[in-house]
């Protein structure tokens, strides 16, 4: 037998950049490491007692040097000339400028008594929508914001059009003194709400203000046509008389509000806005007196600083913010702007690096484009800076993040379409190219490039002209990426630990596969219900899609608000037809990137805490064969009365083979009298009583005898399938159900659902599902389980699989202690999991993941031990000191630490004696004792900065839901250690509201080591944490 290769992938899952490039901190680090052996035995055996060795990364900015030497002097000066001569001999420019005009045309044409009208009194509502049904005649409000826009016309100043039947409101029928008409009519859907006609164009205007001042500026600034200038600064006037005495009371979504409003617009807006006025100050600034430009300061740095600072804003809605504090206290000198920016608040950009750019690199927001908002405004923070915001691109955790989000590519150019993303149909999805051209800039990583590559391939080679490029001193050609280094650096499969996604890849050209799995992210911003859903790619595409960004983005008004995001519509199971609990996170049990099987095992029982679910967890393998993969998919479940194993493929029909179905009853699966898309009022669409069963209907029983399977034809003659093989008492439920239940559009497309009713809570329901794809016959012949002996593991399951090249066996248990022996006696498993493979004209090839031995036909495959498990001794960012060296086979693998309830993961990097270097590092965050309650045992950071210890039930007041307790705290287990390491203490829990520590460890210190204002870092393991590795071999 040959052991499996045991040559690291190439650092593919955790970042290159760590890998390739040191900082001074850890190459000191190594200098003094080095240096121990020659220290006396009283330094040496100090040096020893120490648990924590941090190398805490600093901030590079000197505040003093903020200091703008007049009131002008800390704008931006731009060489007009040059500018000028560039946009006339670049045709590019020609349509840009033309569009531009178009923009503003109609704005320039009115009189200053017309524009100055355009602007309302500072109390008139501001609303985003006229109301969720939409107009009061015709409706259409079948998503967020229709059937209106987001877009005023300026034909009708304070009034909106219907685009359905072209009536104008208000009007005499519907009068709106600027606080909304109430629908008085009998017996209609809206009796008793407002429609916010006035609000609407009030708040649309007034969003898009800013960046129309800030066009008009470019424009006078590019043609030196004066009316450009006058019909700016007379808005800007008018904004600057009405600005500080708004107030975001004034401000709803549709009269039922859920947001964060801090003043003019929602939050996630205003910041930015903010940005566009002062560029269009600052381009203007030749013609702007001294008068005008203090005014400007005072009536809108202030009181947008001074509103934000009364009601800060968490994650995106606060990050948006930074980049406009930056430019008031450059231009300003504003100390106190500045600090607030820095440190003050929750998203302030410092403490943001530190807690909200996670160790695996990905930002805070459960969603793709919401995280990746993250990147782009610590961009800007950086632009607004200027040359004092360099140490923004130099923080290890942005460098890691733009790795993290290049881990996430799929077939060069897919990214699952996480949270509160996308839609039904996938056709790539990378970061934006612009943003990976600064990236490279500022770090040479062949894994960026070749994911620059990949953007390029998916929003075009052509980097299009824009007019910012005109006025910026940074260079916009392309970057190469195709060298042959590039070319080089394919993805193995990755994982990311706090995320909680692994993607499985295998194959190589047009027989590429790949598997995502995800299994919990500790936090619920802009994400799915959703743990341990799974999809799979191969033949350039999804079989397995989402269905997306929800059509309404409130939580609470109307009812298809809940469904894109329910558990119902993801591939996973739904117990007690219950929606899962958001912002949960599962553990990692077995991640193995093998030659011919990649297998990746991981729970998240949190998911369930409201359901008494003691095991919700997920096995997968992909399997090689020729020209692809297939998957095995093993799903268990325990706790419960009734688990629903829900599935969907393709958005086309489905066929069904060996089961019989009923006629389709009446109502939808939620009931038979109950009709489509219809709750109890008093359930939230986003609460977890929410069943999600309601936007199924055509519901048709089948009756299940044995194993039965599903395919989907798709137009190009690729055929995705399913192959079911029944849990004991499974019964079958086909279904449709609409991507988009408001519009109905797409068509609707089948979901399927496995339903298992427990007899007693105890017991087990575990399916067992097939999947694979082709582009003639089917590749599965037969899938079937195999019966186990008496003296198995109750929770052991044995599957057989007949293709079209040979048969496979895969053998699963829970342990590497785990044991599974077929009736017959042909295979038996002590470990993990055990797979057999037999391929025509080739000899049998075997697996066994986390266990001594496993047999087949005879054949026998053993392990001298199921894993390497150790205990940490000391900590360092980057690597571990253990109780004993790691064996050498450890070196590339997961490598799993446990710290009471809380699982951690990490790639081992490599093994110099007791100590293994690791990715990503181990520090989790960074905070400050602004108090420590002594009977508490509590450390407080008053700033809120730390998003995976939130408590979901802080915001009940704001959304109406109260969500279940009792989930898993991510901070508990971990440590809180003085950055210097000399004290650390055990965590409970952390984040909202405090950091709770460990009443069983000696705190007498803790309240003057941590006085008022002291730092503290936070790691995720520490000494006596045990970690294993499991060991594996394949042959």
């Amino acid at each position: 037998m040959r052991p499996r290769d045991n040559t690291p992938l190439s650092g593919d899952s955790f970042g290159e950049q760590e890998k390739m490039t040191w900082s001074k901190g850890r190459l000191l680090a190594v200098a003094l490491l080095a240096a121990a052996s020659c220290l006396s035995p009283q330094a040496a055996s100090a040096q020893q007692k120490r648990a924590f060795h941090p190398e805490p990364h600093e901030v590079g900015i000197d505040l003093t040097a903020i200091a703008p030497v007049s009131l002008r002097g800390g704008y931006r000066q731009f060489d007009r000339e040059t500018i000028v001569a560039t946009i006339q001999n670049d045709e590019e420019y020609g349509p840009i400028v033309a569009d531009m005009q178009n923009q503003v045309d109609e704005l320039v044409k009115l009189s200053d008594d017309e524009l100055r009208s355009l602007i309302p009194a500072a109390s008139t509502i501001r609303a985003l929508m006229v109301n969720t049904a939409g107009c009061p005649v015709h409706g259409g409000g079948t998503r967020v914001y229709a059937p209106f826009g987001i877009h005023t016309d300026l034909s009708y100043p304070l009034s909106v059009r219907c685009p359905i039947g072209g009536e104008v409101y208000p009007n005499e029928e519907f009068p709106d003194d600027g606080t909304g008409w109430v629908d008085l009519r009998p017996g209609n859907d809206t009796h008793g709400q407002r429609y916010y006609f006035v609000g609407w164009f009030n708040h649309w205007f007034l969003r898009w203000l800013p960046d129309r001042i800030e066009t008009m500026a470019r424009l006078w600034f590019i043609l030196d046509d004066e009316r450009y200038a006058h019909a700016a600064t007379v808005l800007l006037e008018r904004l600057m008389e009405v600005y500080p005495h708004m107030s975001g009371e004034d401000l709803t979504y549709d009269g039922s509000d859920w947001g964060v409003y801090v003043k003019m617009l929602p939050t996630m807006w205003e910041g930015e806005e903010l940005v566009d006025l002062v560029d269009a100050v600052e381009l203007m600034l030749p013609r702007l007196d001294d008068d005008l430009l203090e005014r400007f300061h005072a009536s809108i740095f202030r009181p947008a600083f001074e509103a934000y600072r009364e009601k800060p804003a968490p994650s995106n809605w606060g990050s948006v913010w930074n980049a406009a504090f930056a430019r008031f206290a450059v231009i300003t000198g504003d100390r106190e702007i500045l600090e607030f920016m820095l440190h003050e608040h929750p998203a302030a950009i410092v403490p943001t690096l530190d807690n909200q750019f996670f160790r695996d690199g990905f930002p805070y927001e459960a969603a793709f484009s919401y995280s990746a908002h993250y990147l782009d405004d610590a961009r800007d923070i950086s632009d607004a800076l200027g040359k004092h915001g360099e140490w923004i691109w130099a923080h290890p955790r942005l460098r890691r993040s733009f790795e993290a989000f290049a881990d996430l590519i799929i077939l060069d150019k897919f990214t699952h379409f996480y949270g509160d993303t996308g839609g039904i149909y996938n056709r790539g999805l990378t970061l934006k190219p612009s943003l990976l051209e600064e990236a490279i800039r500022h770090s040479s990583s062949p894994k960026i490039a070749r994911y620059l590559r990949q953007a390029y391939d998916v929003h075009g080679r052509h980097r299009s002209s824009s007019i910012e490029d005109a006025f910026s001193t940074s260079e916009h050609d392309r970057v190469e990426t195709d060298s042959p280094v590039v070319a080089e650096h394919e993805l193995a499969s990755t994982l990311a630990p706090v995320k909680g996604v692994a993607i499985m890849r295998t194959g190589r050209g047009e027989g590429r596969a790949a598997l995502y799995f995800d299994y919990g992210y500790a936090h619920a911003a802009h994400s799915h219900a959703d743990r341990l859903n799974i999809n799979l790619f191969a033949h350039d595409r999804e079989f397995l899609p989402e269905m997306g960004y929800p059509e309404y983005m409130d939580s609470v008004q109307p009812t298809p608000g809940g469904w894109t995001t329910h558990t119902a519509s993801h591939i996973t199971v739904e117990v007690n037809e219950k929606r899962q609990l958001e912002g949960v996170f599962g553990d990692l049990h077995g991640f193995v990137h093998g030659e011919w099987i990649k297998y990746v095992d991981a729970s998240c029982e949190d998911a369930y805490v409201h359901a008494d679910v003691s095991l919700y967890r997920r096995s997968l393998a992909l399997i090689d064969i020729p020209g692809g993969a297939y998957l095995v998919d093993l799903f268990r479940v325990r706790g419960g009365e009734k688990h629903d194993y829900l599935f969907h493929g393709p958005p086309v029909d489905v066929t069904l083979g060996n089961i019989e179905l009923a006629n389709p009853w009446r109502g939808t699966l939620a009931g038979e009298d109950i009709e489509f898309g219809v709750k109890p009022d008093s359930v939230l669409p986003y609460h977890v009583d929410n069943k999600g069963y309601q936007y199924l209907f055509d519901v048709r029983q089948g009756t299940v005898d044995g194993p039965y399977h599903a395919a989907w034809n798709l137009p190009d003659g690729v055929t995705f399938y399913a192959n079911f093989v029944p849990a004991e008492g499974e019964q079958f439920y086909e279904t449709s159900g609409y991507p988009r239940p408001s519009s109905k559009k797409p068509p609707a497309m089948p979901f399927l659902v496995r339903r298992t009713k427990p007899v007693d809570p105890g017991d087990l329901s575990l399916f067992a599902s097939v999947l694979s794809y082709s582009k003639d016959t089917s590749q599965i012949i037969e899938a079937k389980m195999l019966t186990l002996s008496p003296d198995s593991d109750s929770d052991a399951y044995a599957l057989l699989i007949r293709h079209r090249y040979g048969e496979d066996v895969m053998m699963s248990c829970l342990t590497p202690s785990g044991r599974a022996k077929t009736a017959d006696g042909r295979f038996e498993l002590h470990g993990q999991f055990g797979a057999h493979s037999t391929r025509e004209g080739a000899p049998p090839r075997m697996m066994l993941v986390g266990g001594t031995s496993f047999s087949a036909d005879g054949e026998v495959m053993t392990l001298e031990d199921e894993a390497a498990t150790r205990t940490i001794r000391e900590m360092y960012d980057d690597r571990l000191v253990l109780d004993g060296p790691l064996p050498a086979w450890a070196a590339g693998e997961i490598l799993l630490a446990t710290r009471g309830q809380v699982e951690s993961a990490y790639r081992v990097e490599h093994i110099r004696g007791d100590t293994v270097y690791v990715s990503p590092g181990t520090w989790i965050g960074k905070g400050r004792a602004d108090r420590y309650e002594r009977e508490a045992a509590t450390i407080f950071d008053h700033r809120d900065v730390f998003p995976l210890g939130e408590k979901r039930n802080r915001l009940a007041d704001l959304s109406g839901m109260v969500y279940p307790e009792g989930n898993r705290n991510y901070y508990a287990g971990s440590w809180l250690v003085a950055e210097d390491g000399t004290n650390h203490y055990r965590l409970t829990s952390g984040g909202f509201p405090g950091f709770v520590l460990d009443s069983e460890q000696d705190l007498d210190g803790v309240e003057k080591r941590f006085s008022e204002g002291e730092p503290f870092l936070l790691y995720d393991i520490g000494p006596g944490d045990m970690v294993k590795v499991l060991r594996w071999r394949d042959r």
